[in-house]
C-alpha cells in the first residue's frame, strides 16, 4: 500500500509540479503569516505594557474616559477623595515636528508641582529643582526634549523646535533635556515634556484631560479607594490598575487575530487550497 502510494504520488507530482509547487507555497506562506502575526501581537502587547509602566511611575489607580477624555473640572473632585496620597493629572498625544519628514514627538503635557510626586523625571545638567520648575512654567513656550533627540535634530538648549499643533505651527523653546529614563525612554526617545496647560492647547484638549495617576495613602488598599473614586465619579470616567489597560489591548488584539483567522477570505482560499492538496 505504501509503495503504491508513493507511486501514485510521484505522477501526479511529475504531472503537476507547477500546481504543485504553488500549492505548497500558498500553505508555507499561510503558515509563516499566522506565525508573523502571533509574533507582532506579542511584541506589540509586551511593548505596550511596558509603556505603561514606564509612564505610570508610582501610580497605582488610573483615571481615564478613553479617547474622550475626562473633563477638567473633575480633576478636584478625584484628588480630594479620601485614601488618595497623589494625583497628577496628564494629557498625552503625537505631534509632527516641523521641517523634520517622518518625526513625530510623544508629547506629555503634566502639572509639575504634581507631577514630580508620581514619576520621576531625570532632568541632564544641574538638578531641576522647585525654582527651575517654575522657571519652566512661566514660560509659555518652553518644552523639555531628551538628550537622543536633542543629537538627533541637533537642538541645544535655548534653541528652537517647531511643532504642528492643533492651532496650527507653534514654536517651542528647548529649556531642559531629559535623560532617558523612566517615562521619557518611551517610543525611542522621541518624547517631549511640557507644562500641563501648554500641552493642552497644542494637542486640542483645553478643559479636558487624557489621565489621572494616583498614589494612595499608607495602610489603605487599593480596591477599596478604587471603588470610592469610581463612587464619586458617578460613571463620568474608569478607574482601573495601570497593567489593565495592557489587559485590554491584548484582548482586543485577540479578538483581531482570532477575526482574521475566521473571516479573511485569503485565510479561506489558502485553506481550500490546502484541504485540496491533500485530496488530489
Amino acid at each position: 500500500m505504501t509503495r503504491l502510494l508513493r507511486f501514485i504520488s510521484w505522477r501526479h507530482l511529475l504531472r503537476h509540479r507547477l500546481r504543485t509547487a504553488l500549492t505548497f507555497f500558498g500553505i508555507v506562506l499561510g503558515v509563516a503569516v499566522i506565525v508573523a502575526i502571533a509574533i507582532v501581537n506579542r511584541t506589540v502587547v509586551s511593548s505596550f505594557q511596558r509603556t505603561i509602566e514606564l509612564v505610570a511611575g508610582k501610580a497605582v489607580l488610573q483615571v481615564s474616559n478613553g479617547e474622550s477624555g475626562l473633563r477638567e473640572d473633575l480633576y478636584p473632585l478625584i484628588r480630594d477623595t479620601a485614601g488618595v496620597r497623589d494625583a497628577a493629572p496628564a494629557v498625552e498625544g503625537f505631534l509632527p515636528v516641523v521641517g523634520v519628514k517622518g518625526e513625530r514627538l510623544f508629547v506629555y503635557g503634566v502639572d509639575f508641582l504634581a507631577d514630580f510626586s508620581v514619576r520621576e523625571h531625570q532632568f541632564a545638567g544641574t538638578p531641576f529643582g522647585l525654582e527651575a520648575a517654575l522657571d519652566f512654567i512661566a514660560q509659555p513656550d518652553s518644552i523639555a526634549l531628551t538628550e537622543s533627540l536633542s543629537r538627533r535634530l541637533a537642538l541645544a538648549p535655548g534653541s528652537t523646535v517647531t511643532l504642528a499643533t492643533s492651532k496650527g505651527a507653534r514654536t517651542y523653546t528647548v529649556q531642559a533635556l531629559l535623560q532617558e529614563q523612566g517615562s521619557a525612554r518611551v517610543f525611542g526617545g522621541s518624547f517631549a515634556l511640557m507644562d500641563l496647560p501648554v500641552a493642552q492647547i497644542a494637542l486640542g484638549k483645553e478643559g479636558k484631560l487624557d489621565i489621572v495617576d494616583l498614589t494612595i495613602e499608607e495602610g489603605e488598599k487599593i480596591e477599596r479607594v478604587k471603588e470610592r473614586v469610581r463612587q464619586r465619579l458617578e460613571g463620568s470616567a474608569r478607574v482601573e490598575r495601570p497593567q489593565e489597560r495592557g489587559e485590554q489591548i491584548e484582548s482586543l488584539l485577540t479578538s483581531f487575530r482570532m477575526g482574521l483567522r475566521s473571516r479573511s477570505p485569503w485565510f479561506r482560499e489558502n485553506g481550500r487550497s490546502a484541504r485540496c492538496a491533500v485530496w488530489a
